[in-house]
């Protein structure tokens, strides 16, 4: 294989055929969750590259509007 940062490329050093060989013979990673947060952790955030965040699509905007004034949590 052959990096070059400057172009921003990657070359593989291995014919087509043994590329398609070793992609057909791959393996998926599957997280085992430990814990509970483990598992909502991995359920709920995003990538790295997009901050991390929990994805939460939304859901908790206007709240008061569509289900009523929210409870008081203090």
């Amino acid at each position: 294989m052959t990096i070059d940062l400057n172009k921003r490329r990657v070359d593989l050093l291995i014919s087509k055929s043994e590329f398609k060989k070793r992609r057909k013979n791959k393996k998926l990673f599957k997280a085992n969750n430990q814990t509970p947060w483990q598992e909502i952790f991995r359920n709920t955030v995003g990538q790295l590259e997009d901050g991390a965040c929990i994805n939460s699509r939304g859901r908790y905007l206007d709240v008061s509007h569509t289900k009523g004034l929210p409870r008081d949590s203090h």
